[in-house]
């Protein structure tokens, strides 16, 4: 089971820096701890919480177990004057900090079981180095009792032979005595009996040694076992980190995506829109230009004199015609009078302009001789060279 998620901050508790050695961390902790203790008026709980910060923080493992979980700032300042708070990722990954609490969790529960399996190998070790050795020692006695036993054997196999038989017959030589043959077989029954013992001892210890050596044997296939199974579990967890990470990127990029997608929606929207405000305004353009006369149209009006007469609507008066006001150079000799002559002829009573403006039964506001009121200007004849800069103006 996973222990609970601590969420304090230790190095604060301690007010000591997350670089602080273990030196500075015990004499902070002795400070504070007679400064809190309770029978001096402090709380119990902050003093149960200064315990606990010490014994996290003294334990180089849990240390790193500790700081790995919760990567605070490494600011000095910050276990003085501000508390630390939980990495973003934690934020953006409310389960993240579970799954991280989990691992954290399994390598503690690994951590301690390797150190169980390390205490009970060297224990079992132990025993199976020192069986063992109990087993040459009682395997050399063994030896040496076979050998004596060989010996006297050889001894017996000789003295019994014939040849020894007629050397003591030669020789008068003297036969042991009942007591001395007496003395041997004692002896000879004793190292039996002690080797038989000690061959029984011999096999209660290779017992012994085979019991220790499986239960080596098991105690490293359950330890090799659990490393399997926890390393599983870790490498498990780490995928759900990974595929949160993945999955919150893929979020994130499906946001982005939309987002892009929307904005050139929009931009289409407003480009198709304008694309119809801009035809819609061409084609109230080539209405408005098919309905209004042409510019050839109305300059061949401009330049019909007779065109106010025919049409039949209201006579207006050109204005851009004459840039003289009406007035005309003097012009001296034939010229002068030829002009003048012509423009009678043209504008004067049986004049062919006349007999028009009866038959159009419109009635011309200006004078008939005023070139303000004719479509062509004396002036701007072919008749009408300028030859002085006295000017006159033609009258009825």
């Amino acid at each position: 089971m996973a222990p609970p998620v601590t969420t304090e901050d230790y190095y604060k508790v301690l007010e000591v820096s997350q670089t602080a050695t273990a030196h500075l961390i015990r004499k902070s902790y002795l400070r504070l701890a007679l400064k809190f203790h309770p029978d001096r008026k402090g709380s119990k709980e902050g003093f149960q919480l200064l315990n606990q910060a010490y014994e996290t923080l003294k334990d180089e493992n849990r240390r790193q177990q500790y700081d790995l979980l919760y990567p605070f700032s490494t600011n000095p300042s910050s276990a003085q004057n501000t508390s630390r708070s939980f990495p973003s990722s934690s934020a953006a990954h409310p389960g993240a900090s579970q799954e991280v609490a989990q691992i954290a969790a399994l390598r503690t529960l690994k951590e301690e079981r390797i150190t169980r399996w390390r205490l009970t190998r060297s224990v079992l070790e132990s025993a199976v180095f020192e069986l063992q050795r109990s087993i040459r020692r009682l395997e050399n006695s063994i030896d040496i009792l076979a050998s004596i036993s060989t010996a006297e054997a050889a001894e017996d196999a000789r003295k019994n032979s014939w040849g020894a038989w007629f050397l003591s017959q030669v020789s008068r030589q003297v036969h042991e005595s009942e007591d001395d043959m007496a003395r041997k077989d004692r002896q000879r029954q004793e190292r039996r009996v002690e080797k038989d013992l000690k061959e029984r001892q011999v096999e209660m210890l290779k017992a012994q040694l085979r019991d220790k050596e499986n239960l080596l044997q098991q105690s490293e296939r359950e330890n090799r076992d659990a490393d399997t199974r926890h390393d599983l579990a870790i490498r498990a967890i780490e995928a759900r980190i990974r595929e949160m990470k993945a999955r919150e990127q893929q979020n994130s990029k499906a946001a982005e995506m939309e987002k892009t997608e929307k904005v050139r929606r929009q931009e289409q929207a407003l480009q198709e829109k304008r694309a119809r405000e801009a035809r819609e305004t061409w084609r109230k353009q080539q209405a408005s230009a098919q309905t209004a006369p042409s510019p050839r149209n109305r300059q061949a009006e401009r330049n019909d004199p007779t065109s106010s007469f025919n049409s039949g609507t209201p006579h207006q008066t050109p204005s851009s015609t004459c840039s003289h006001g009406g007035w005309w150079d003097k012009v001296q000799g034939h010229a002068a009078e030829k002009h003048v002559r012509g423009a009678r002829s043209i504008y004067g009573p049986n004049s062919r302009l006349e007999q028009q403006k009866a038959v159009g039964k419109n009635r011309l506001d200006q004078d008939p001789l005023d070139c303000t009121s004719a479509s062509v200007c004396p002036r701007t004849s072919p008749s009408g060279s300028v030859q002085g800069r006295t000017q006159m103006r033609i009258l009825n």
